[in-house]
C-alpha cells in the first residue's frame, strides 16, 4: 500500500468503482465512463467486508485481523475506528438513521455502529451465525438471516432486541425486503442443493411463494423504482432477472465461475466472479451481457463511488 498501511493511493476520478479481491491483497479502480480498470493497488491486507458511510468514506474490515476501519476516498487515509473481532459477514448502512449494522457470525451479535460518534454503541445477540441483513425503514426493523439455525430474526431498532423469528430454507445466504415480504437466497440442505428463491411474509413467516432459478442463489440487486430483482447463482454461474410482481423469470445470463457479488449503476449491472476473476457488465434494459473484464484473483465486493 505504497509502503504504508495508513494510506492508499486513490485516483481522483469520482466516476469510478472500487473492486476488492478476496484471494490477493488488491483494490482495483474501474472507470465507469471509460469502461476500464485504471489502477490496481496492492494493499497490506485483504478487505473482507465494506459499507458506505458517506460519499467519500467507507467502513471496512480486514481478513484475519481484528478491527473496524475507515477509508477516506478523497485523501486515501485508513483509520482504525473501533475494536471488533474477525467474524463480520456484512455491513449494512442506514444513513437515514446515522447507523451501520454489522453481523458477526462468530459471536452471534448484531452491532449498531453510530456514524456520528464513529463507534459501536450497542449490540444485540441473535441466532447462530448471522450472515445477512435487510432493513424495513418504515417499521424500523432489521431482518437477520441465521445460517446455522435456518431462520430469520427481526430486531426492533428502537428497542434493540429480537421481537420475532421464524424458520426458512436451510443455509440462507442473502436477504431482500420488497416492502412487504422477505426474499431469501440460500444454498439449501447438504446433499440437495437449492435452486429456488423463497419469499416469506415478514410478520407471520408464512411462505408466500417460491421461484425457480439457478443452483445456489447467493445475492440480490434491486434497482430503485424497478419491478425487477436480479439474482446471482454461484452454483450454476448465472444471473437471473425476476419480475417481483408476476414472479416471471427471464432466460439467465451465464457469467464466469462462482459469481459472488452483484450491484448496479445507471443502466448497468455489475457482477464479480470470485473464481472466474472477471467483472461482468450487463445492460439492465436489454438484460444482455455486454462485456467481461479480467480482474485480479478473487474479485469480490464492488463499491460504486
Amino acid at each position: 500500500m505504497s509502503g504504508c498501511e495508513n494510506k492508499i493511493d486513490i485516483p481522483s476520478n469520482k466516476n469510478m468503482m472500487l473492486i476488492t479481491s478476496l484471494k490477493e491483497p488488491y483494490l482495483s479502480f474501474y472507470d465507469i465512463s471509460k469502461n476500464k480498470i485504471i489502477k490496481s493497488e496492492k494493499l497490506g491486507f485483504v478487505i473482507k467486508t465494506m459499507g458506505k458511510l458517506s460519499d467519500d468514506v467507507v467502513l471496512f474490515t480486514k481478513e484475519n485481523e481484528d478491527g473496524l476501519f475507515t477509508l477516506n476516498l478523497h485523501t486515501g487515509k485508513v483509520n482504525k475506528v473501533d475494536k471488533i473481532g474477525q467474524g463480520i459477514s456484512m455491513i449494512l448502512p442506514a444513513p437515514e438513521l446515522h447507523l451501520c449494522f454489522l453481523s458477526d457470525t462468530e459471536k452471534n451479535q448484531i452491532y449498531f455502529f453510530d456514524t456520528k460518534k464513529m463507534k459501536i454503541t450497542s449490540k444485540v445477540t441473535v441466532g447462530n451465525s448471522p450472515v445477512s441483513l435487510a432493513l424495513d425503514m418504515e417499521k424500523g426493523e432489521l431482518f437477520v438471516a441465521d445460517l446455522k439455525n435456518a431462520s430469520i430474526s427481526t430486531i426492533s431498532i428502537e428497542k434493540q432486541k429480537v421481537i420475532r423469528s421464524f424458520p426458512v430454507i436451510e443455509r440462507p445466504s442473502s436477504l431482500f425486503f420488497d416492502g412487504n415480504n422477505i426474499w431469501v437466497a440460500a444454498h439449501g440442505p447438504y446433499g440437495k442443493l437449492n435452486n429456488h428463491l423463497y419469499v416469506y411474509d415478514k410478520e407471520t413467516g408464512k411462505k408466500v411463494k417460491t421461484i425457480k432459478v439457478g443452483l445456489m442463489p447467493v445475492g440480490f440487486f434491486h434497482p430503485s423504482s424497478s419491478q425487477n430483482l436480479y439474482v446471482i447463482c454461484h452454483g450454476s454461474n448465472e444471473v437471473y432477472q425476476v419480475n417481483m410482481k408476476t414472479g416471471s423469470v427471464n432466460n439467465p445470463i451465464e457469467v464466469s465461475e462462482n459469481p459472488y457479488f452483484i450491484t448496479g449503476h445507471g443502466e448497468k449491472i455489475y457482477v464479480s466472479s470470485l473464481d472466474g476473476n472477471t467483472l461482468s457488465i450487463i445492460n439492465q434494459n436489454s438484460f444482455r451481457l455486454e462485456e467481461q473484464i479480467q480482474l485480479k484473483d478473487g474479485p469480490y465486493i464492488i463499491y460504486v463511488r
